[in-house]
């Protein structure tokens, strides 16, 4: 056998990207996935490549939950995830 090579550029990153709300993908996903079940990551893509800050990305996939308590609830929850993540990052 030959030597092995390292992964092609185009593998997938293994560290966590931040969406446009400073918020870690898996963390958010995990949250709306939650209300919405695995449609969130189609959601969270999505609203990533149309969303230029941190309210708007929030919102856009808020709004795939349908029931108005729940969007709060999701809000809420979210706007938490995104205050520690950017404390703990020194970019509040």
């Amino acid at each position: 056998t030959g030597p092995r090579t390292a992964a092609p550029p185009s593998a997938p990153a293994t560290t966590a990207t931040p969406s446009p709300a400073g918020i870690d993908d898996a963390q958010i996903e995990k949250l709306l996935a939650g209300y919405i079940g695995p449609l969130a990551r189609i959601i969270i893509a999505r609203a990533r490549k149309s969303s230029s800050g941190r309210e708007e990305f929030l919102r856009t996939i808020a709004a795939a939950i349908d029931n108005e308590a729940h969007r709060a609830a999701f809000l809420r929850a979210a706007s938490d995830l995104g205050k520690s993540g950017c404390a703990a990052a020194g970019r509040c």
